[in-house]
């Protein structure tokens, strides 16, 4: 994988000033909540089987106990500020999602365990409690489809032989279908940033932010909007270390079948303050809903643009 030196007349060029800077921790995006629940991880699990990499994931246990859930139900929720600016889990109560789909999540334990997995759920902040008995499928692994019956803050607790982990999901009456919540555009001052406009990603790692092409469509209180056809977005990590030579960026269509998929190489500032950038031309096919899922070697988070037609005067 090449990197590329870049100087600040091109990064003036590519991206209007858009300088990088290293500094203070961020101020989280998302809004605390009451309920303290698990985090969502985006980050490509390294003990995922075959068809689980692309999957958000929580965890629960350690060593032989852990416990890994794969939220097969997320990208439908993901439309909802409710998931895609909180860190914590989310699930829709009554088992499905707007889509039709079910509320599923498989369960994969690191150590040795039986042929029937014990969830019982108890509400954290009410009466409500629930079990329920999985059966092992292959490769050790327990499909589920969690019907949470009210809307609240739930702790799972899962044991099955040596494996023992308890998660909590924040449950929630499901929005409308077609519900958009664009990630929120940010202005105000970031000390990593010599830009007042400004998104960050979401996920269990700290933030990858984006200045350039994030708000195309209307005011930056619409949340982030960006052109079809190919438009200009700096990706830049709030922890360099943790990022590699390589960005991916994955992109889901909320609203309708459509999908891409990008490979950025890290390019290096040669004048102060130095330190890795992504530079990118984010092609989205189609205007509509989308869901970026943006990876590193260490970082991954999400973001969700819409997604609007380059028109010319």
């Amino acid at each position: 994988m090449r990197a590329f030196l870049i100087g600040s007349t091109l990064l003036t060029a590519l991206f209007a000033a858009v300088a990088v800077g290293r500094g203070a921790q961020p101020t989280p995006a998302q809004a605390e909540t009451s309920c303290n629940a698990s985090v969502v991880h985006y980050e490509q699990n390294r003990d995922a089987g075959q068809g689980l990499t692309e999957l958000p994931w929580i965890a629960g246990g350690r060593g032989r106990q852990r416990i890994v859930g794969y939220l097969f139900y997320y990208p439908s929720v993901l439309g909802d500020r409710r998931a895609n600016q909180e860190r914590g889990v989310v699930i829709p109560t009554g088992g499905a999602v707007p889509s039709g789909a079910n509320a599923k999540i498989l369960w994969v334990p690191r150590g040795p365990s039986a042929l029937t997995m014990l969830l019982t759920a108890r509400q954290l902040d009410g009466p409500g409690a629930f079990r329920q008995r999985l059966h092992i499928a292959s490769g050790g692994s327990y499909p589920s489809i969690i019907t949470i019956p009210r809307a609240g803050c739930w702790q799972l607790t899962l044991r099955s032989g040596e494996a023992h982990a308890t998660v909590v999901l924040q449950a929630i009456d499901a929005a409308p279908s077609g519900t958009c919540d664009a990630t929120p555009i940010r202005e105000e001052p970031n000390p990593a940033l010599l830009s007042t406009i400004w998104i960050e990603t979401i996920g269990a790692s700290r933030p990858i932010y984006a200045v350039g092409s994030i708000h195309d469509g209307g005011s930056a209180s619409e949340g982030a909007t960006i052109a079809t056809g190919g438009r200009k977005v700096m990706w830049v990590p709030s922890a360099p270390e943790s990022v590699g030579l390589s960005l991916t960026v994955s992109g889901r269509r909320l609203d309708a079948v459509g999908i891409f998929r990008q490979q950025f190489p890290v390019a290096y500032a040669i004048t102060p303050p130095v330190g890795p950038v992504f530079p990118s031309t984010i092609d989205i096919p189609t205007p509509g809903c989308w869901l970026l899922t943006v990876r590193g070697a260490k970082a991954a988070g999400i973001a969700v643009f819409g997604a609007v037609a380059l028109t010319s005067n």
